[in-house]
């Protein structure tokens, strides 16, 4: 896999906040892993519940190794995430390996709307080697804006 990096947010003082998901993938805790944790202040892992399946029990047991704290709805842990920028700027990972589209739209919405409260924002994506899944994907079926707030205006 290749890296790519761009600055670390670890040389800046403001305190540093990692926003990510606990899926299946193996890939789900790439990141995290290639990370100190030390690094980070806070960790917030959004926890699709998928006890059993593929890589999960394993992501999961390195997450809370990691003192993250684990939330299974997504405006809950937006919620959390924005009592930490009451006192001081934050500088937010945003790890988007296994956050699905709709998630991804909230979150930057999220960092839209707080963005007087933080410093700096850096998003990951650590991909895989495709392989084709064992079962059927859904076809998709209506197109535009994830959400209403990146509806563009054309004039």
């Amino acid at each position: 896999m290749t890296d790519i990096r761009f600055t670390s947010l670890s040389k800046f003082d403001c305190p540093r906040l990692l926003i990510c998901a606990l899926g299946y993938e193996d890939r789900s805790t790439f990141f995290l892993k290639s990370e100190e944790r030390e690094d980070f202040e806070a960790i917030l892992a959004f926890d699709y519940c998928s006890t059993g399946l593929h890589s999960y029990d394993a992501n999961r047991d390195y997450v809370e190794h990691c003192g993250a704290r684990r939330i299974g709805d997504l405006a809950e842990l937006l919620r959390v995430a924005g009592e930490l920028f009451v006192e001081t700027k934050w500088n937010v990972s945003v790890d988007l390996t296994s956050l699905d589209r709709r998630k991804m739209a909230e979150v930057i919405k999220f960092l839209f709307l707080n963005r007087n409260s933080i410093s700096c924002v850096d998003f990951v994506y650590c991909p895989s080697e495709y392989s084709e899944p064992r079962f059927k994907l859904e076809s998709v079926s209506s197109f535009g804006p994830v959400l209403p707030a990146f509806a563009g205006d054309i004039a």
